[in-house]
C-alpha cells in the first residue's frame, strides 16, 4: 500500500507436511549409541527441512526480548520448545531422562552428541 510504512509482521510454523517426516516409529527412535548415526542424520535433515537446525545446533542465537527483537525472539522459543519436543519423542523412554534436565534444543543434542557420536561413528564402515 502507498504510504504504509508498518514491517510485515515474523512469524514461523512448522509446516504440517514436515511434521510427517520425524522418525516416529519405534524402530527408527533413538535406543542406544548403536543407531545414534541414523537417527541424527535424519533428525539433523528434519530440522533443516523446518527451518530450525540453527536453534538445535547453536548457530542460531536467541535475541534479547526487548522491543525491537520480540518477534525474533518468540519465533526462537517456539523452534527450542519445539525441538525439545520432537527430540524427546524420537527417542526411548530410557534416554528421556538423560536430557530431562535441558534447558534448550541444543543442550538435549549436545548431550547425545558427545556421548554417542565418538561411539557410533567408530562402528560404521562405509
Amino acid at each position: 500500500m502507498p504510504g504504509d510504512t508498518s514491517t510485515p509482521q515474523e512469524t514461523w510454523d512448522m509446516p504440517t507436511s514436515s511434521a510427517t517426516i520425524f522418525p516416529k516409529a519405534k524402530a527408527d527412535w533413538l535406543e542406544n549409541e548403536e543407531h545414534y548415526y541414523v537417527w541424527s542424520v535424519r533428525m539433523k535433515n528434519t530440522f533443516e527441512s523446518c527451518e530450525m537446525m540453527g536453534v538445535v545446533d547453536g548457530s542460531k542465537t536467541i535475541l534479547l526480548d526487548d522491543g525491537a527483537h520480540i518477534a525474533q525472539h518468540q519465533i526462537w522459543k517456539k523452534k527450542d520448545n519445539l525441538a525439545k519436543a520432537m527430540i524427546t519423542q524420537c527417542m526411548k523412554s530410557d534416554l528421556v531422562i538423560k536430557v530431562a534436565h535441558a534447558k534448550c534444543a541444543k543442550e538435549s543434542r549436545d548431550i547425545f552428541v558427545s556421548e554417542f557420536s565418538q561411539a557410533s561413528s567408530g562402528s560404521i564402515m562405509l
